[in-house]
C-alpha cells in the first residue's frame, strides 16, 4: 500500500505544472536530452493519473434523504343553476329538480362539501319574488348518494338527508382510489298551490368544500 501511494504521488506530482518548472531549470544544465526523457515520462505520469480515480485514494460516503410531502386539495367548479320549471298549480304539488358543480380532488384527499343558508333564509331556506314587497317560496337541498365515483343520485321528495352548513356531505370515498373530476349533483324540493303567487322565485345558495 505505501508503494502504490509513493507511485501516485509521484505521478500526480509529474503531472503537475510544478514538475514543468523544476525540469526546466534542469535542462539549463543537462541539454536536451534531460528534457526529451522528461517529456516521455511525465507523459506517461498524465496517463497514470488520469487511469486511477481519486476514490481508489480514500472515500467517506454521507447519506441525503430526499422526500415530498403530498397533501389534500380540492376545488368546486363549473356550476349548474337547478330550475324547476314553469309551473300552473291548481294544487299542492311538489317539485324536485337538480343543480351540479364539479368537485376535483387529488387522491385520498377528504373533502367535506356544505351548502349554505342562501340569500333569504328565515327559519328555512327561501326563493324570493324580489321587488320592495317580496313574497317567499320555501325549499330545501339534499344531500346526493354516490354512483360509482360521483354524487349524482337525488332523494325523492321528502327522503333523503338534509344538506347544510351543519349537515355536510363527506365526499372522500369518490377519491380512495384515484383523484380527478366529479360531478356533484345538488338536490332541492319545494312545494307549490293554487296560493302560491304568480311570480318568478329565485335564491342563491353557495356549495364549499374543506379538505
Amino acid at each position: 500500500m505505501e508503494r502504490i501511494s509513493a507511485l501516485l504521488h509521484s505521478a500526480f506530482w509529474l503531472a503537475s505544472p510544478c514538475s514543468v518548472r523544476v525540469i526546466a531549470l534542469l535542462t539549463d544544465f543537462e541539454g536536451n536530452e534531460a528534457m526529451k526523457l522528461f517529456i516521455r515520462v511525465r507523459s506517461a505520469a498524465l496517463l497514470l493519473a488520469a487511469a486511477i480515480p481519486l476514490g481508489a485514494l480514500a472515500q467517506v460516503s454521507q447519506n441525503v434523504q430526499v422526500q415530498v410531502q403530498v397533501q389534500g386539495n380540492c376545488t368546486v367548479t363549473a356550476p349548474s343553476n337547478a330550475n324547476f320549471g314553469a309551473q300552473t298549480p291548481l294544487a299542492t304539488t311538489n317539485l324536485t329538480t337538480t343543480g351540479q358543480v364539479t368537485l376535483r380532488c387529488n387522491r385520498g384527499a377528504a373533502p367535506v362539501m356544505a351548502v349554505n343558508n342562501g340569500g333569504n333564509f328565515s327559519g328555512t331556506r327561501r326563493m324570493s319574488s324580489g321587488g320592495g314587497s317580496p313574497t317567499f317560496v320555501g325549499y330545501a337541498v339534499k344531500q346526493p348518494t354516490i354512483s360509482g365515483t360521483d354524487y349524482t343520485v337525488c332523494p325523492a321528495f321528502g327522503a333523503g338527508t338534509a344538506w347544510t352548513s351543519a349537515s355536510t356531505l363527506d365526499a372522500s370515498a369518490a377519491f380512495a382510489a384515484s383523484g380527478g373530476s366529479r360531478t356533484v349533483n345538488v338536490c332541492f324540493e319545494t312545494t307549490i298551490d293554487e296560493n302560491t303567487a304568480v311570480a318568478t322565485f329565485t335564491d342563491t345558495v353557495a356549495v364549499s368544500v374543506t379538505f
